[in-house]
């Protein structure tokens, strides 16, 4: 037995089969196959120090511990998870699911840290601040975010440049386990996202400026060159932002990523990650993802990613 407790000895389902406390991800990387699974293993807070020595005991290989959701991700035996499944110091097994910006950035649109952002389109559009009835340039009479906000960006990066001068004072690469770093982004989303939010303009000779040009913006970079990365890792960095909101001066928090909901919310580790981080008193903004209709224009199913589904 990899877990002993007081508790009385349950059957285990057979190895991938479906149970409750399996997400969906995970129920399928264990039916095609593979001798371990990156699972983040959500538990009874009062119990965490208990399943994570025994787990290493037997060899699994503990890569994080989230102690602001109560989990461990851990690269587990696919052998284990049926007879985790059944204890009760385990309330959800998950899967370590792959998340996306949701984006389709071509390779010449993906931002190195030194590429210039001066191209303009040539065909006139509506600017993101027409579109919300805002004028083309801020004035004295509408927000910017000169009293100090800050905006945690957990994304890409941000790539510096003339629209963000001076107010990049934080980055922190969560792809090589939260190294603080010059900032850059090798995928460009995060950049755009960055723009969208507060840019100042410079770069555009004030064509396209950001809903709050003034703000200052933490990046926390959790999307690799290809705009993927995991579910632990996004985790992580909502971890660092819950823990040092003081010492960054954070109010918000952007996440324009997530993954295919693949649990209900309340064993859902991302969406957690969330609910705790506005427990906290944090603002936190999330993407609905970009699949909310089909190829053929009818509504997609379950089209709202997580963590946009946090209550």
């Amino acid at each position: 037995m990899l877990v002993s407790s007081a508790a009385p000895a349950l059957a285990a389902h057979p190895h991938g089969a479906a149970h409750r406390k399996i997400d969906r991800g995970l129920t399928a990387a264990l039916q095609a196959g593979g001798a371990t699974q990156q699972v983040i293993i959500t538990v009874k807070d009062e119990h965490r120090a208990e399943i994570r020595a025994a787990l290493e005991k037997h060899g699994d290989r503990i890569k994080f511990e989230h102690p602001l959701v109560g989990a461990l991700t851990v690269e587990l035996h696919s052998a284990d998870v049926a007879e985790l499944a059944e204890h009760p110091w385990i309330d959800a097994l998950s899967l370590d699911a792959d998340v996306s910006a949701g984006a389709a950035l071509t390779t010449t649109s993906r931002l190195a840290s030194t590429t210039p952002l001066t191209q303009t389109p040539t065909v006139p559009m509506p600017t993101l601040r027409q579109t919300l009835g805002l004028p083309t340039v801020a004035t004295s009479s509408t927000l910017t975010g000169s009293s100090g906000v800050g905006v945690a960006i957990i994304d890409s990066g941000i790539a510096p440049s003339s629209d963000f001068s001076g107010r990049i004072t934080g980055f922190y690469d969560f792809t090589r386990g939260g190294v603080p770093t010059t900032p850059f982004d090798d995928y460009g989303h995060g950049t755009h996202i960055a723009g969208l939010i507060g840019s100042s303009g410079a770069a555009s000779n004030y064509e396209f400026q950001g809903i709050a040009p003034e703000v200052r913006l933490i990046g926390l970079k959790v999307l690799d060159g290809k705009g993927r990365g995991k579910t632990s890792d996004v985790i992580k960095a909502i971890e660092y932002v819950v823990a040092n909101k003081a010492h960054l001066n954070v109010q918000i928090i952007n996440l324009s990523l997530g993954h295919p909901i693949l649990a209900p919310a309340k064993d859902d580790p991302l969406v957690q990650a969330v609910e705790k981080a506005t427990a906290a008193g944090l603002i936190v903004v999330a993407s609905a993802g970009n699949y909310g209709r089909q190829s053929g224009g009818a509504p997609g199913y379950t089209g709202i990613t997580s963590p946009g589904n946090a209550p």
